[in-house]
């Protein structure tokens, strides 16, 4: 999916060794920081978007249900 030197957001509080992999293959991770709290849905939207736009991401890796939260995203918010 990903290739080195490749950007790769992901989301914390997460399992950290998730970027600990990426690193391994030689992939940057971009940390997203993320809440379970409502507005913090768009709050990841605007922090991708910023990270996108500072240094273009390959992709990004989306838990849900999310470790260790448990929160859950809706069709609408993996859309958005």
């Amino acid at each position: 999916m990903f290739e080195p030197g490749d950007r790769v957001a992901v989301t914390v509080p997460g399992i950290r060794r998730i970027a600990n992999i990426l690193t391994a293959l030689g992939c940057e991770p971009v940390l997203i920081e993320t809440s379970s709290e409502p507005p913090s849905r768009a709050d990841t939207a605007t922090a991708l978007l910023a990270a996108h736009r500072k240094s273009q991401l390959k992709g990004a890796l989306v838990g849900s249900p999310a470790n260790p939260t448990g929160t859950m995203m809706s069709r609408e918010a993996l859309t958005g």
